[in-house]
């Protein structure tokens, strides 16, 4: 039989889809399988964190230094500043759930004028001259401190701290950054990064302890919503919202619930101590 050599169709070897297509595909993949690994990590991560004995917890943060440069504007340590976190210090241990052993608290007084407050894993609290400035009772201030200290005993700081790092773990692995840098710097900032990853499940069950410790201390509820309604009449309010404020909504269904709790065990306010007056004033005639 004699060979008769024909011409090959042109395309033969090419596909018909467009390549785009099949590189969306696999990018799609990816990401679905990254996503699920990454939240099957965070969910397992979360559950185990809960059976940390407190004991450990508070002997991995205890000389952790949380400051950041971000949240501060000058330094601290004068004598009126020493007093105030005293007050405040001693206001959390009035404030504290008998019933819960092993928690432990400290209080530190950041000069900054934006009015925050958050907790760290290790149940340090830490509270700007801002906020002091916003609350215009005890009782109001009273109830940011149980919100924080609540935060706590739920242990969502370390809950949220172990969820970071496994996200961070998984960027890593992605983008072949080199691990102890990125997790150095990630605990690092430990302080911004749970003031800003709550839930809005983590947070409604942070008010509702935190009613509850209040309601313990003072008989009443009376000025739990108070430092939130003061931060939303601000005329800032909507470019300089609290973290743990802007970063969860319903704020309107929050302050509706703080309210209804004062209603319902109305009472007279305790006015703020007179050392934080003293240092109020102090900043303003600075």
């Amino acid at each position: 039989m004699e060979y008769e050599p024909k011409i090959i169709p042109e395309g033969i070897n090419t596909s018909r889809e467009h390549p785009m297509r099949e590189l969306f595909v696999l990018v799609s993949g990816l990401a679905v399988v990254v996503v699920v690994v990454t939240s099957l990590l965070a969910v397992s991560t979360d559950f185990l964190i809960q059976y940390i004995p407190l004991e450990k917890e508070n002997a991995w943060f205890a000389n952790e230094t949380f400051i950041d440069a971000e949240v501060t504007d000058a330094d601290s340590g004068t004598l009126l500043e020493v007093e105030v976190e005293q007050q405040l210090q001693q206001l959390v241990v009035k404030l504290q759930d008998q019933e819960k052993t092993g928690y432990r608290f400290t209080v530190s007084l950041l000069r900054s004028e934006v009015p925050n407050a958050f907790v760290v894993p290790g149940g340090q609290i830490f509270v700007t001259s801002g906020l002091l400035e916003t609350v215009a009772s005890e009782n109001g201030l009273a109830m940011v401190l149980t919100h924080e200290m609540a935060h706590q005993y739920h242990r969502h700081p370390l809950r949220s701290l172990g969820r970071g790092v496994v996200l961070s773990l998984v960027l890593m692995v992605i983008s072949g950054v080199e691990g102890g840098g990125l997790v150095e710097s990630f605990v690092g900032n430990t302080a911004l990064l749970t003031s800003l990853s709550f839930s809005r499940e983590q947070e409604h069950e942070a008010d509702l302890l935190g009613i509850d410790l209040l309601t313990k201390h003072y008989g009443h509820a009376s000025g739990a919503s108070e430092f939130f309604e003061a931060v939303l009449e601000r005329p800032e309010a909507d470019s300089e919202m609290p973290e743990f404020l802007s970063t969860h909504p319903g704020i309107e269904g929050r302050i509706d619930l703080l309210r209804s709790y004062g209603r319902q065990s109305g009472g007279d306010v305790t006015p703020l101590p007179e050392v934080i007056g003293r240092y109020l004033e102090s900043i303003q005639n600075a």
